[in-house]
């Protein structure tokens, strides 16, 4: 089976806010950003609020690991990844950054060298290797 580079979703997402369309399956929350989002603070605060009601509602916030498709995004302002990192570290055990272009690649770098959370944070280029990362760290973990 070919790896993907981007999450393949058959279904429609459970969450649509301004810049990302989210799911949830087998304790992974995916998250697509929408091509030229642009994301400060405010926007990254909504999203979390969106996210977080999601999962009290519907899932657990014990145990799930996060995928995050970074490469339609365009900008996001440094208050906004400290904001992300540290409220990430409260709720998934590990963050994988997807990205399919320097500058996605770029700004997963910029998260990973910022906050220096507590859960493992890695950066891929295709969905098969963040699925099987995501997997290995929840079972490890529990």
């Amino acid at each position: 089976m070919k790896a993907s580079n981007h999450i393949d979703f058959s279904m429609e997402p459970v969450i649509e806010t301004t810049d990302t369309e989210v799911w949830f399956a087998d304790h992974i929350l995916y998250i697509n950003v929408k091509p030229g989002a642009e994301i400060d603070l405010e926007a990254a605060k909504n999203h979390l609020g969106e996210w977080k009601n999601f999962l009290m509602l519907n899932h657990s916030m014990d145990n799930f690991a996060m995928i995050i498709d970074i490469s339609g995004l365009k900008s996001i302002t440094r208050e906004a990844r400290i904001y992300y990192t540290k409220e990430q570290e409260l709720m998934a055990k590990s963050l994988a950054f997807l990205t399919a272009s320097p500058l996605s690649k770029i700004i997963g770098n910029f998260f990973m060298s910022f906050g220096k959370s507590k859960a493992p944070m890695r950066i891929f280029s295709n969905n098969d290797d963040a699925i099987a990362w995501s997997k290995k760290n929840l079972h490890n973990l529990n």
